[in-house]
């Protein structure tokens, strides 16, 4: 990847990004997070400044104008050899989006990036939903017909309430090859109950894109015009995922001071978000979904689950995150109130794991 080290706007950078950036083999990835901080150098009372947080964590900054360029490394388990990990990143302004163009694989990105998305607040996956990853297909198909599906990795988790015809009480993972994957994918879903999490779209004679639900997408055997197509697919892609963290902020938790005749009080003040499921639960799945809750480090206390028409509620506390929260949930809805302030990428990795591992189909709402 071929960069010039001179000061670029997002425009200038993304021209030579696709006319002469990328070398013939190397395939372009586009890792996308979705932050709480507009600028580089901003700050708050819960979270430090994107610049001293990548720093910290060891990564090298360079300025280029609107671009940054970053350098992080780690140490190969294999090999024990050290690894440098080249991104030129740009965060946009008014959607708090973060753009990092590499062409390291996928698994540089978790050893470097990733982690330090898991153990801070205020940064978090731009997560791609199965239904954003359909949407996707559908677009292609409008805009170039001959759009086919070529791979695609799929799995379902024994306690999802999505339904499944054959045996629905093993988890499956399933990757399939073949340039009939569209009509192959749908015979899963609806025959083993399975839900995508990365897609591989061939548009024959210009480029193979590739999709992956942790906010990642990739082009290969594509020239300038197609680099340039995949930011468009990734536009697309991040509309749902900014839908939903607008959602999510939308919740607030304040102090209100009241004040009487010996002391001033302070009352909570919340405003919940939600979660709609895509079917209605039963007792059972409200069941499951405590179970998926407490396996990926959500502790739910004092909860009561209500036989007959389903009713969940209690106190969760995420221990990634280190924050509090309480859910109230029937058999259509979650309503998610914070207890404390919360920055968003706790409640995102929340809404994660319940479309991950529960409800393919569940979607993020302002509350009402």
């Amino acid at each position: 990847m071929r960069i010039s080290e001179r000061e670029h706007t997002f425009e200038s950078f993304i021209s030579e990004l696709a006319e002469t950036g990328v070398e013939p083999g190397e395939r372009l990835r586009v890792v996308c997070y979705v932050s709480n901080k507009g600028d580089w150098k901003e700050e708050s009372l819960e979270t430090p400044s994107l610049a001293n947080l990548f720093a910290s964590n060891g990564i090298e900054i360079k300025e280029l104008g609107e671009v940054k360029k970053l350098v992080a490394h780690y140490r190969d388990a294999k090999t024990s050899q050290t690894i440098a990990v080249t991104y030129f990143a740009f965060l946009h302004r008014e959607t708090r989006l973060l753009m990092c163009f590499t062409i390291a694989a996928k698994s540089d990105v978790e050893q470097t990036l990733d982690k330090i998305v898991e153990r801070n607040p205020g940064l978090y996956y731009a997560f791609i939903t199965p239904s954003t990853l359909m949407k996707i297909e559908t677009m292609l198909l409008a805009a170039h017909p001959g759009t086919f599906i070529r791979y695609f990795s799929a799995r379902r988790n024994k306690q999802f309430a999505l339904k499944s015809e054959i045996r629905p009480e093993y988890e499956r993972t399933v990757e399939y090859h073949g340039n009939d994957g569209k009509n192959v994918l749908e015979e899963l879903k609806h025959a083993y109950g399975v839900a995508p999490r990365s897609i591989h779209f061939e548009i024959p004679d210009y480029a193979i894109y590739q999709i992956h639900s942790v906010g990642q997408l990739t082009i290969s055997k594509g020239e300038n015009d197609a680099r340039r197509y995949l930011l468009e697919i990734a536009d697309y892609a991040m509309k749902d995922t900014l839908l939903s963290r607008k959602a999510i902020e939308s919740a607030d938790f304040k102090l209100i001071p009241i004040e009487t005749e010996r002391k001033v009080l302070l009352f909570p003040k919340l405003k919940p978000w939600q979660i709609r499921f895509g079917t209605p639960l039963d007792i059972k799945e409200g069941e499951n979904l405590v179970e998926i809750l407490r396996e990926s480090q959500f502790d739910i206390f004092n909860h009561i689950l209500a036989q007959g028409s389903l009713r969940l509620n209690g106190m969760i506390t995420d221990r990634l995150k280190n924050t509090i929260f309480t859910v109230d949930a029937n058999a259509e809805r979650m309503v998610i109130a914070p207890m404390q302030e919360v920055t968003f990428d706790s409640f995102l990795r929340f809404y994660q794991v319940i479309v991950e591992n529960f409800d393919p189909n569940a979607v993020c709402e302002i509350f009402e």
